[in-house]
């Protein structure tokens, strides 16, 4: 073997392993961004929910043009819809509404989403209302059918009643 052919051997061993080092650190970097984004997305699955001001703000303003009783309930043992649905009363309350006592003793499971029910007649329209500026703020608020006794406790009558379901 001649030494010249053994020196264009090393240096093509060389841009070979520069290469191999370039496309290793640019996989490298971009796996890790993929990773992170994924580790970022499941964390913030995990926090609770809350309002942000923008939103509490948008329905305070929209809320605020309606009257109404207003009850909230939240799934039984579950902190985190039950701190979301105390925020939710709040919002009503500074709109002026009038607020029954929270409910903590639902035994529905709206993964993902709150349900709205009426306790009375007439109140539809309201309902819908609400359901319409939930929505407009990011909320998903849906009419869902409440099984009977699903509720622990008394419902106050012609009173509007929001269920904070689990969070997906």
């Amino acid at each position: 073997m001649n030494i010249s052919a053994l020196n264009s051997f090393f240096i093509i061993l060389l841009i070979s392993g520069a290469i191999a080092t370039a496309v290793g650190t640019v996989g490298s970097i971009y796996t890790n961004k993929k990773i992170n984004q994924e580790k970022d997305t499941e964390i913030i699955s995990l926090q609770p929910r809350h309002l942000t001001s923008s939103q509490k703000d948008q329905l305070v303003a929209m809320l605020s043009t309606e009257k109404g009783k207003i009850g909230l309930a939240s799934r039984m043992l579950d902190g985190e819809s039950s701190d979301f649905a105390d925020e939710l009363s709040l919002a009503f309350k500074e709109a002026d509404w009038e607020i029954v006592s929270p409910n903590r003793s639902s035994l529905n499971d709206f993964p993902g989403f709150l349900s709205i029910f009426v306790v009375g007649k007439n109140l539809d329209s309201k309902a819908d209302f609400i359901s319409q500026s939930l929505q407009k703020i990011g909320i998903d608020c849906r009419p869902e059918s409440i099984q009977q006794g699903s509720i622990g406790g008394a419902l106050q009558p012609d009173t509007i009643y929001i269920v904070v379901g689990r969070k997906r």
